[in-house]
């Protein structure tokens, strides 16, 4: 047998050239070191693994502990990996590069995911008991998990942008997660706090309202066009002055108001469409204490579609204000002709 045939699979992936005594030290225990030493790339300054990330991953928790306490300061980067049916349970993850990663069926409990760029990366039908995701960058994420109870999602900025979390096993997860490090769009402009527009039910109404706004101004506009031919008929049949002629119907601002308050209030209505269910059927007191389920999962479905969150509030912020400023006018003049014509 030669050397090179000796090397186990997961090395000679890694295409790498080894001295005849670097081969004979890989195959034995202390294989992983020598293929991961080869592999180190100290590039500006900056140590990183290159190349290798999969293989460690593939060597499990124990080597990537022993790679640790050997290397300390570099960073596993195991981009675009994909790990399958892999004991990882215990491993420390902490600040490694798994951007687009994929991991199916498993074991990742108690794994160390603190500061770790999981942008983009997959979880599927894995054990994510106790495991540890805070600080990691989330964006784009997707956890398809068998379980995550006990896991830790505090302090993470980007935990909102998950792209889908769900999990097979029906029981209660409990969960520690740190909403104050959300951004402030995603805790102050949630599908949670705009489920208002749920129990006020303005989508008819508003468009209702909008449409009759619309057709009395038309026909505002019709008159004044029916009022000039008219005119002009009676000045040249009769010889009548054109000043004896039906005045015009003019809109004025608050006429204007109506409308803009109307529309805000119809794109706010139309914007709410793109409420996940969940929120629109549950309350945040309903899911957790009365369905007794994790929050987390409410959270998640809360901040869905970050932009249609914010053109909902937007909007109806706007169309609250008019509609309180019409309202408070209306009655003042309403006031003022009352005490204006009493006895």
């Amino acid at each position: 047998m030669d050397s090179e045939s000796r090397i186990p699979p997961f090395i000679r992936t890694l295409k790498l050239r080894f001295s005849a005594e670097d081969l004979a030290y890989a195959h034995d225990d202390s294989r992983l070191r020598m293929s991961l030493r080869a592999a180190i790339n100290l590039s500006g300054g900056i140590m990183k693994v290159e190349e290798s990330g999969d293989a460690l991953l593939r060597a499990g928790a124990g080597a990537i502990a022993q790679w640790r306490n050997e290397n300390m300061g570099m960073v596993i980067e195991a981009r675009s990996a994909i790990i399958s049916d892999l004991l990882l349970s215990g491993a420390d993850l902490s600040g490694a590069d798994l951007r687009k990663s994929h991991f199916l069926r498993c074991n990742m409990s108690h794994v160390q995911f603190a500061n770790c760029n999981l942008d983009d990366a997959t979880f599927e039908d894995c054990q994510l008991d106790n495991a540890d995701f805070r600080t990691a960058s989330t964006r784009r994420t997707r956890i398809m998990a068998r379980s995550i109870d006990g896991a830790r999602f505090g302090a993470s900025p980007t935990l909102a942008r998950l792209a889908h979390l769900a999990v097979s096993d029906p029981g209660r997860q409990s969960v520690t997660v740190d909403r104050n490090a959300v951004r402030w769009v995603d805790r102050w402009l949630s599908w949670d706090r705009l489920r208002v527009l749920a129990a006020i039910r303005i989508f008819v109404p508003a468009y209702v309202s909008l449409t009759l706004t619309v057709l009395y101004l038309n026909v505002i506009a019709w008159y004044n066009s029916a009022i000039d031919v008219i005119g002009a008929a009676l000045v040249h049949i009769g010889g009548i002055s054109a000043t004896t002629t039906l005045p015009h119907a003019n809109p004025s601002w608050t006429q204007m108001l109506v409308l803009l308050n109307f529309v805000f209030l119809a794109i706010a209505a139309t914007s709410f469409l793109g409420c996940p269910a969940r929120i629109v059927e549950f309350s945040r007191e309903r899911w957790c204490h009365e369905l007794n389920k994790t929050e987390l999962f409410y959270d998640i479905a809360s901040w869905h579609s970050p932009v249609l969150r914010v053109v909902c509030s937007f909007s109806l912020l706007i169309g609250g204000a008019l509609s309180s400023f019409l309202l408070i006018r209306a009655v003042i003049q309403q006031t003022a002709f009352i005490v204006q014509h009493l006895g």
